[in-house]
């Protein structure tokens, strides 16, 4: 019987795994985890993939990314592909590098962002690899610690989630990470727990950052919202890209910031949808502010 086919979202986030085939290593000395290092921050631009967490292990990796341009089985085969290669003829290792296909789960709702941005970044010390994850050079934590890293991590997403201001953020993320790590050994296999902020996941980092979108209530009426702003500009969804720069994109951009703000959605939410840093909220709301007072002769 054949392979039931992959049905990927553009724009979902998903989690991905793969292992070497046998549960053989698949990353032999350092220059092998900078290569793949490389070979992923080359897909990130050629595909238009963002990294949201990533871990690499002697003989498995752990990837959460979002795809906006190709769908993940294209960017996950030119990686693997890549990577194949470059082991093959730096090895001449003989049959496959890695066992089967990779494994991967979409990341739905809050909570399961939570969980596994947890699990992978704390995968070193359950893998008794260092006692701290911060000791583990190839994955995304320091980068998320604002410390020096291979700067493939998309940071501004994940600290979006703890709090509008960046060391803010910082702070939280990492007393997250930390009060995991005692019990980060008995940790469910993330592909095992149900992405919908079940009793297994771990809850939303406390704070005071207000509340979170939940999946199918916030990010619904922020759907919504963009979906009639759309229309009535004659536009797709591609139209609130935060990086189109065509004017009329960004006046239809405003426009949809403007009404969520109204709806009493907050830049940090608003800044999670479109998958931008709350500052950028920030600064196009003052600027419709402006451009309002501007047109009434108020200041």
């Amino acid at each position: 019987m054949g392979r039931k086919p992959r049905v990927y979202q553009s724009g979902g986030i998903y989690h991905v795994m793969s292992r070497g085939n046998d549960g053989q290593n698949i990353f032999f000395d350092s220059n092998d985890y900078r290569e793949f290092i490389r070979i992923l921050d080359k897909a990130k631009t050629r595909f238009d993939f963002k990294v949201y967490a990533y871990c690499l292990m002697p003989n498995h990796f752990h990837i959460l990314g979002r795809t906006l341009g190709a769908p993940l089985d294209k960017v996950m085969h030119w990686i693997l592909t890549c990577y194949a290669k470059y082991v093959t003829r730096r090895r001449q290792i003989r049959g496959h590098l890695f066992q089967s296909r990779y494994k991967d789960r979409s990341c739905t709702d809050e909570h399961y962002f939570f969980t596994l941005l947890r699990y992978i970044h704390l995968n070193p010390v359950r893998g008794i690899q260092v006692e701290r994850p911060e000791d583990w050079p190839y994955s995304g934590h320091n980068e998320l610690l604002g410390k020096r890293g291979f700067g493939i991590v998309d940071a501004d997403f994940a600290l979006s989630f703890f709090a509008a201001d960046i060391e803010s953020a910082k702070n939280r993320y990492a007393k997250f990470i930390e009060d995991g790590i005692h019990d980060c050994v008995d940790a469910p296999d993330p592909f095992e727990v149900q992405a919908s902020g079940s009793e297994g996941n771990p809850a939303a980092p406390s704070g005071d950052n207000g509340g979170w979108v939940q999946a199918g209530t916030g990010r619904g009426v922020l759907l919504r919202i963009a979906d009639e702003t759309l229309k009535e500009w004659g536009m797709d969804s591609t139209a609130l890209n935060i990086d189109s720069r065509a004017r009329v994109v960004v006046k239809a951009r405003y426009e949809f910031i403007r009404r969520a703000v109204i709806s009493g959605f907050r830049p940090i939410e608003i800044a999670r949808f479109l998958n931008c840093a709350p500052s950028v909220i920030t600064s196009a709301v003052g600027r419709a502010d402006l451009q309002k007072s501007r047109k009434t002769g108020t200041s």
